[in-house]
């Protein structure tokens, strides 16, 4: 069997490397991590931060189990024409390959929503949000994606705090979810539609300058708009304008057909979750099985998955769809809000 590297080990790492291993692939998990985190769950945590130890995994162990080799260290260079990657950990190596998954995610503008550095660094990080955010008075918040939308719904329930919520579309409007805007005043938070121009920090808090000139000073604030991937390593080559990732519909990278690419690094996916499971895996495991293993399978072409969604927007339930059908508050509470699905997080990473 050939030799996969696949790098980064958070979702769509593991179930890479799960999916290889199943086919009896030679795998080798290289990613500058200890643990994974279960960052799915950081809005949650910000409010119950006792659970943090719930979203931790051990890597080491994940690639045990599955018979994977795993490399604690970060990629550093890849030459992509000589099925080579240099490696940084404690010491530096070069590691060969047949084929390479890259896998690596992408990076949050504040700390804790994703993985920038280490695990410990990102919950680290979420223990600080969870302190400043309990003493203050006013907290706001840029972006009304999903994760914007669920941080303004748990704080303002379960903290009370005033919240003013800041993008330049309604929330939710990607997901055409226009229900969750009253479900937010609902809880008390002020929904605002503008731009901000840039965050300036002060000794009382942080200062927000928008595009219509406006300056509002909050205690706390959090950006959940800015996410950047994480491939320096990667030629540009085979990046597009915004430093993603193009690959064709097997999720191949363009120009090099032994090197697959998976989870929000790829350009044009949906970055969420649901569209890892359920968009992207199925199509890398024909690849893989077709392209890796050698065995006979029908390819897959992949299509990001926008029309399933659930988002919290406080304990009591949220906004969602199910393959394009809107669900109502009961089912996202029941599927989601209960527990920001932390019970089902070791059947990604275990």
């Amino acid at each position: 069997m050939p030799h996969v590297i696949v790098l980064g080990g958070l979702f769509a790492g593991c179930h890479a490397t799960k999916i290889l291993r199943k086919e009896g692939v030679d795998v080798t998990l290289v990613l500058s991590l200890s643990h994974a985190y279960y960052n799915c769950a950081a809005p949650r945590l910000l409010v119950q931060p006792d659970l943090i130890d719930k979203t931790l995994f051990s890597l080491k162990e994940y690639a045990d189990k599955h018979g994977a080799k795993f490399v604690q260290a970060a990629a550093v260079a890849a030459r992509l024409d000589q099925n080579e990657v240099d490696v940084r950990g404690e010491t530096e190596q070069t590691l060969s390959y047949d084929y390479l998954v890259v896998a690596t995610g992408t990076r949050s503008g504040d700390l804790g929503f994703k993985v920038n550095g280490l695990a410990q660094e990102a919950v680290g990080a979420i223990r600080e949000w969870s302190d400043k955010i309990k003493k203050a008075e006013t907290v706001g918040i840029l972006g009304a994606g999903p994760t914007g939308v669920e941080c303004a719904g748990e704080i303002a329930h379960d903290l009370g705090k005033k919240v003013v919520l800041y993008s330049a579309l309604a929330p939710l409007d990607r997901f055409n979810l226009p229900g969750a805007q009253a479900k937010l005043a609902n809880l008390g938070v002020e929904v605002v539609q503008v731009r901000y121009e840039r965050i300036v920090p002060g000794p009382g808090g942080s200062t927000v300058e928008f595009e219509d000139g406006l300056l509002r000073t909050f205690d706390v604030v959090l950006n959940t708009t800015h996410y950047t991937p994480s491939l320096e390593f990667l030629p540009d080559e085979v990046k597009d304008e915004k430093g993603f990732v193009v690959t064709d519909e097997r999720l191949v990278v363009k120009g090099f057909e032994n090197v697959l690419a998976l989870g929000d690094i790829v350009a044009g996916a949906a970055q969420l979750v649901v569209d890892l499971k359920f968009g992207q895996l199925p199509v890398f495991a024909a690849t893989a099985k077709s392209d890796i293993a050698g065995l006979a399978t029908k390819s897959k072409a992949y299509a990001p998955v926008t029309s399933t969604i659930l988002v919290p927007i406080s304990r009591t339930g949220g906004e969602g769809r199910l393959f394009g059908w809107w669900v109502p508050n009961i089912v996202v509470r029941f599927l989601k809000s209960r527990d920001f699905m932390i019970s089902q997080a070791p059947g990604d990473f275990t």
